[in-house]
């Protein structure tokens, strides 16, 4: 299958104008014709520039008198005799939007049907310029008074002198006879975004100032708003509190939707697969931008900055649960050609859901955007003439059409609030909030695929994408780690979002720079906590505690939990021990461990988050696991113990016996020696004399040992 058309690629703006005007219509072709050719005179360059200043009234109706100023400047060497100047209208009505291209871009002296003419007597001298005001009632001028009939009319102001015209401005004139039957709903949104680089975006001379300048009056308009400018806005000094309360007070009334923080690029997300960080940035972008404006509900608004959006940044965009996507009428137009401009509302499958889109008009955006050389007053007819040929396309169909002005629109705030101020005065517009194009039903169209994927230059690269997103997950598991996570982690991970924005795609080198820098920071902040080296450990009974040293590098207590991984299942370590390490300080734990076999076991030391996450390690260290020298000592113990206990006991008994002789010689002697006692005793003595059985008697103090044995010696 071929690869789909792709019709939302942008020509430069005088490209576009040309491709634009080269569609008009054989009406306005003709038109010009009947004036005749231009001249050899006129095909010259001018001598004169003409510049319409004024065109009043902004809308024309009939009993008005329509009053044009131009300034015409001599920009010859010199002077221009009896310079007549006039005004001239072209009374046929435009066939299409193009047409309008077609007569503003002449470069040729057909300008209508003259009017009027001021015929100056004084030479208008090198470099001098005069301002001439010409007038004509509008009834005079034969325009259609019939409803059908309104529209913008082509005006032209040019200056001739001898016959010959040497300068030559155009404009538009809006004729309304009769109110439209119906009118036309337009909606404007404005992103409030910057440059991650820009150096003072809040003085009064900056872009912001200017956007602000130019809609903060227009509370119609909507404002897309990266929440990194407002939170910048909150800490920096003056002149970002003037920028702010001015944008605070603006806010009323008014359709606010958050983009995500620093204006994530989701085409260069997408294309990284980092849905990840486009999340978090669209998360945190939410949440800063309700708390900064008072807790209100802001929707969120996914804004590819790619001019040909393809369908996998589409898809990662719908998947932050945006209202809508918003993308450019070009990016994705109808297959068939229409005639009339479709209300800017759309929907597109992509591979996970069916996306809510809302389309921005091309052409309108860029009328509002860049007013190129036009003065205030023609930049506004032009805005009108081109919303007047939009309702007349369908003039009793009620449409919606949305202009989306770029990130980098730097308006000329006085030229902007005409434009916006004469939309909102016009009676075939009706200036809407964004909020309910959002809330009309898509429109079926067969529309353009778009590519399955492409990327646009100066993205941040898949490898940038992944660097970041990884640190970025790093630094959101480490902040339960200090007491004060705010305090702690600082700017660090609202920084390291903004190194996804999209202004970066224009300074690819200073991101590169900015990228390394605020890793070495992450990196700087993610080691604040090291284990101190542990040498060998010797475990000699089946369980025990292995003491680790902790130190903490932050300025605040850090809560962590600690465990041991040994490599080999002899040392078994199953707890996780919660540890408090005071700011600056060392902390020491004691993990407990089993021991189930002896051996060598490499253990590593692993520091987790409150959490669970992993946040550090220690160097391994060795455990000399001998799990049995407990069970040897104990029996070589026991051993000893036994023998003794045998050795005191035959002590023991040996002593008793020696004390027990002892005593009885004492106690003798001691009765011997006691009055009355020898009588008893030497009874005793006779007694123990007398003979026994034997007829002989044993001998004093005989052991009975030392008897004879029985039957004794023949006498």
């Amino acid at each position: 299958m071929s690869e789909p058309r792709r019709p939302g690629r942008q020509l430069p703006r005088s490209l576009q104008r040309a491709a634009r005007a080269l569609g008009c219509g054989a009406a306005l072709l003709a038109g010009l014709l009947v004036l005749g050719a231009p001249s050899a005179q006129g095909a010259t360059a001018p001598t004169v520039t003409v510049e319409i200043t004024a065109i009043a009234p902004q809308v024309t109706r009939p009993g008005d008198t329509l009053a044009v100023t131009a300034t015409i400047t001599n920009i010859s060497a010199a002077p221009i005799a009896q310079a007549a100047t006039s005004l001239s209208v072209y009374r046929f009505a435009f066939e299409n939007r193009a047409a309008l291209d077609g007569w503003e871009m002449r470069t040729d002296s057909a300008v209508g049907t003259i009017l009027t003419t001021d015929q100056a007597t004084d030479p208008l001298l090198p470099g001098q310029a005069r301002s001439v005001t010409l007038s004509v009632p509008a009834d005079s001028i034969g325009l259609l008074s019939s409803p059908d009939g309104w529209g913008p009319r082509g005006i032209a102001v040019s200056v001739a002198t001898g016959g010959v015209r040497v300068g030559v401005a155009r404009s538009f004139m809006i004729w309304l006879p009769a109110a439209p039957a119906v009118s036309t709903r337009l909606s404007i949104v404005v992103p409030l975004t910057e440059s991650p680089d820009a150096v003072a975006p809040f003085d009064p001379s900056s872009r912001l100032s200017a956007v602000l300048t130019a809609t903060e009056q227009h509370r119609n308009i909507a404002w897309a708003v990266d929440p990194a400018i407002v939170s910048r806005a909150l800490t920096d000094p003056a002149p970002a509190s003037d920028w702010l309360a001015r944008f605070r007070a603006a806010l009323p009334n008014r359709d606010i939707y958050a983009l995500p923080y620093a204006d994530a690029d989701v085409a260069a997300l997408a294309h990284a697969d980092r849905l990840d960080l486009y999340l978090d940035a669209a998360q945190t972008g939410q949440n800063q931008l309700e708390s900064a404006l008072g807790d209100a509900t802001i929707a969120r608004l996914a804004w590819p900055a790619s001019t040909a959006p393809d369908l996998s940044t589409i898809d990662l965009a719908a998947r932050s649960a945006p209202v809508v996507v918003l993308l450019g009428s070009n990016d994705l137009a109808p297959i068939e050609p229409l005639a009339y401009t479709p209300t800017g509302r759309a929907q597109i499958t992509t591979q996970s859901a069916t996306v809510g889109l809302v389309l921005s008009d091309a052409v309108l955006t860029d009328e509002l955007t860049n007013p190129g050389s036009r003065t205030q007053a023609t930049a506004v007819q032009r805005v009108l003439a081109e919303t007047a040929m939009i309702n007349r396309e369908r003039p009793t169909t009620a449409r919606h059409v949305l202009a989306a002005l770029p990130r980098d629109w730097t308006p000329v705030p006085a030229t902007t609030s005409a434009q916006l101020a004469a939309l909102d005065a016009a009676p075939w517009i009706d200036t809407t909030p964004l909020a309910t194009l959002i809330g009309t039903p898509p429109v079926a169209l067969r529309r353009n695929a778009l590519p399955v994927s492409g990327s646009a230059p100066g993205e941040l690269s898949a490898a940038d994408a992944a660097r970041i997103g990884q640190t970025v997950a790093d630094l959101n598991a480490f902040g339960s780690v200090p007491a004060d996570r705010a305090a702690a982690l600082g700017s660090l991970p609202d920084d390291l979002l903004d190194l996804t924005s999209v202004g970066w795609r224009s300074h690819p080198d200073q991101r590169s720079k900015a990228i390394d820098t605020a890793l070495a920071r992450s990196k700087a902040l993610l080691g604040a906590i090291t284990v101190t080296k542990s040498s060998a450990v010797n475990l000699i009974a089946s369980s025990g505690e292995i003491p680790l040293s902790l130190q903490n590098g932050l300025d605040q207590t850090a809560h962590v939990l600690v465990r041991l991984k040994p490599s080999n299942p002899r040392l078994v370590a199953d707890s996780t021990i919660a540890v408090d390490i005071p700011a600056g300080a060392t902390a020491s734990v004691k993990i407990p461990v089993q021991a189930v076999a002896n051996g060598d076991v490499a253990v590593d030391v692993q520091v987790l988050t409150p959490s669970g996450s992993l946040l550090t390690t220690g160097d391994p260290f060795v455990v000399r696991v001998r799990a049995d020298w407990e069970n040897r000592a104990t029996l070589v113990i026991a051993f000893l113990l036994a023998i003794g206990v045998v050795v005191g006991v035959v002590r023991t008994v040996r002593r008793g016996r020696r004390e027990t002789r002892l005593s009885i010689d004492e106690a003798r002697l001691e009765t011997e020696e006691s009055p009355g006692v020898a009588e008893e005793m030497a009874l005793l003595e006779h007694r123990d004399g007398e003979p026994t059985a034997g007829g002989e008697s044993p001998p004093r103090d005989a052991e009975p040992g030392d008897t004879e044995p029985a039957g004794g010696v023949d006498g």
